[in-house]
């Protein structure tokens, strides 16, 4: 009997009920507790799906948060900024990508500087002084090597680097008249 590999629309069907199934009760919960916090999350949602068709988009939300990264979040546990939040909107998307879309990985050019340099940050970080307060900061390295190869997979144009250059340059004229405009603290 020959096996016969899922054609992507199968997947895609897959991976939507298991994405629907896994968070309709959160949704339910949330909506029971905090109907603000429920919307939120089914906007969330919505716009993770629009992402998953165009996961392009979600490495341009990643420049424009890295970008602002000043803008942050308290979770209890971490401050996040926007590239941080960026980056984990980011990561979920491109794995649902490799998962639907079956074309070649690239993997970053520089592999191996990449993972020399978490290798000699985990040692000065974890083997280091004070290990127990860089616990956060290797954890945050980790995260942005992940998306590190996402980006490589997914930036396959000189176009999309293009676009995402002309983004970077927006993005410092707008620190640079918020700069100006803004009152120095």
């Amino acid at each position: 009997m020959a096996m016969v590999a899922p054609s992507p629309i199968t997947r895609r069907r897959w991976l939507f009920s298991a994405i629907g199934l896994a968070v309709a009760p959160v949704i339910g919960y949330g909506a029971t507790v905090d109907p603000k916090l429920a919307l939120l999350g089914a906007a969330l949602i919505f716009v993770g799906i629009l992402f998953l068709f165009r996961p392009i988009w979600a490495v341009y939300a990643l420049v424009i948060g890295t970008s602002f990264d000043s803008i942050t979040v308290s979770t209890g546990f971490a401050l996040l900024g926007a590239g941080d939040l960026a980056c984990l909107l980011l990561l979920p998307i491109w794995l649902a990508h490799r998962l639907l879309r079956t074309h070649e990985f690239r993997y970053p050019h520089g592999l191996w500087f990449l993972v020399g340099f978490l290798a000699l940050a985990f040692v000065s970080l974890m083997l280091g002084v004070a290990p127990h307060k860089a616990y956060n900061t290797y954890i945050r390295l980790l995260v942005y090597a992940f998306a590190v190869f996402a980006i490589a997979d997914l930036v396959r144009e000189s176009d999309t680097l293009e676009r995402i250059l002309v983004l970077i340059a927006v993005c410092s004229l707008i620190h640079a008249v918020l700069g100006l405009v803004l009152p120095s603290s």
